[in-house]
């Protein structure tokens, strides 16, 4: 699996990411994506999150400790 995103993919946020917006223990669906930010939904009708693409791949990659961000469904 890759640590690049795609619409319609679903990530889960454990812990504190320090990343205004994505709470511990939610589940978000990445709805857009630019050359430099992904746009994230959490459920049907919830508030837009958006941050840098950087940003949310360190947070992936960082999977040993406590606070990190897990892919649930990749697409490809």
């Amino acid at each position: 699996m890759t640590d690049k995103l795609n619409i319609g993919d679903r990530i889960k946020i454990y812990g504190f990411v320090m990343l205004k917006g994505l709470n511990h223990n939610r589940i978000y669906k990445l709805v857009q994506e630019d050359g430099y930010s992904y746009t994230f939904r959490k459920g049907y009708k919830g508030k837009l999150v958006r941050h840098y693409k950087n940003d949310i791949h360190l947070w992936i990659r960082g999977q040993s400790d406590e606070n990190h961000i897990e892919i649930l469904n990749h697409k490809k």
